[in-house]
């Protein structure tokens, strides 16, 4: 992969990520957790043409809202 773009760690915990190629032709690039127990290794959010698309796309994140009060919070 080009050193161009960094990965994040993985979001599930905290692990190394890496970007690999389906291997195919044309190949096709996806970016997950190196932790095969960790749910990272086997969520792929998408699938890109090249290995700087796949980082990309791993590193996008959500922005963390906090939870929404529950009525035992009110009371």
């Amino acid at each position: 992969m080009s050193a161009s773009v960094r990965l994040k760690p993985c979001p599930f915990c905290g692990g190394k990520a890496i970007v690999a190629s389906s291997g195919g032709k044309p190949p096709v690039f996806f970016a997950g957790c190196e932790t095969l127990w960790c749910r990272g290794s086997v969520v792929t959010l998408s699938y890109s043409r090249s290995p700087k698309e796949a980082a990309k796309a791993w590193n996008r994140r959500a922005a963390c809202e906090p939870p929404a009060p529950s009525r035992r919070d009110e009371a």
